[in-house]
């Protein structure tokens, strides 16, 4: 039989987690479903969280690596311990966050049921953040300019402009409803939810994740274009994004160290040929 796998990483959010499977338990066609869960912090007690999981009907398995991952990498070990582990054929794999919900039960029976095209090697599901009143996705349609790389670094890398282009940032937001778009072909989807093929799996072993966190998403992008593959955007897919409204500003500033030095990464990697 051939099954769905959602990677999914554990930072300190043990219960977020237990929610997480339990919602996706409700969803139709949930037999086919199994999650590949990757600790990646200290405290978190790998077999009480293993107890907990017991009592619920999916399939499972908890990897507790010797130090944090990150969130591409712990997905992509997490994978790596389900396939050593089980013998299932995997049809799709969906890495996602802990904060999103399945507004309807039929997403699974939806991904399984639809005839995509070879060459998808990754799907983004629309998603729309409550507390914005707007949907995220798709990120990108086209692709990058160096420009445009060299810009997000510069933006992250600098205080003062990071601190500017973020109140503006929250301005537009307010502002500003983004759309349900159409479904189609784009470049980038977003990193909260994103479905991919196993021959892109396959690519990501052969090309493991350079960074820590942050631009998973642009990584993604890349090694689907490099490959001369498509990521499509798919509305019919749906997930709600309960995303935090308020991050203290020591926590943004964290953050955006991590996004400059990723990005400067995706620019050395793939940008090599502008």
């Amino acid at each position: 039989m051939e099954i769905i796998l959602n990677a999914i990483i554990c930072y300190n959010n043990s219960a977020e987690i237990i929610d997480y499977i339990k919602n996706l338990a409700e969803l139709d066609n949930s037999d086919v479903l199994a999650v590949t869960v990757v600790i990646n912090d200290d405290k978190t007690n790998q077999f009480e969280l293993e107890e907990q999981l017991r009592h619920l009907s999916i399939k499972y398995i908890v990897t507790k690596p010797h130090k944090n991952l990150g969130y591409m990498n712990g997905m992509i070990e997490g994978i790596r311990q389900y396939k050593n582990k089980f013998s299932d054929s995997i049809k799709w794999i969906v890495m996602s966050n802990t904060d999103i919900t399945y507004p309807n039960k039929d997403f699974i029976n939806k991904l399984l049921l639809k005839k995509y095209e070879e060459d998808i090697w990754c799907i983004g599901p629309s998603v729309f953040v409550p507390h914005k009143k707007a949907f995220d996705n798709p990120v990108l349609t086209k692709r990058r300019s160096l420009f445009s790389v060299n810009k997000t670094i510069i933006i992250f890398s600098i205080p003062v402009i990071r601190v500017l282009y973020q109140r503006i940032s929250d301005i537009k937001t307010r502002l500003i409803k983004t759309n349900e778009s159409e479904s189609g072909y784009v470049y980038e989807v977003h990193g909260c939810c994103f479905i991919i093929s196993m021959n892109l799996y396959k690519k990501i072993l052969e090309n493991p994740y350079k960074s820590f966190m942050y631009s998973e998403e642009a990584f993604i992008a890349e090694i689907v274009y490099h490959n001369h593959k498509r990521i499509f955007f798919d509305r019919d897919l749906k997930v709600e994004h309960n995303e935090h409204s308020v991050t203290s500003s020591l926590k943004l500033k964290g953050i955006a160290k991590l996004i400059a030095s990723s990005m400067k990464d995706i620019k050395k990697e793939f940008y090599k040929e502008i």
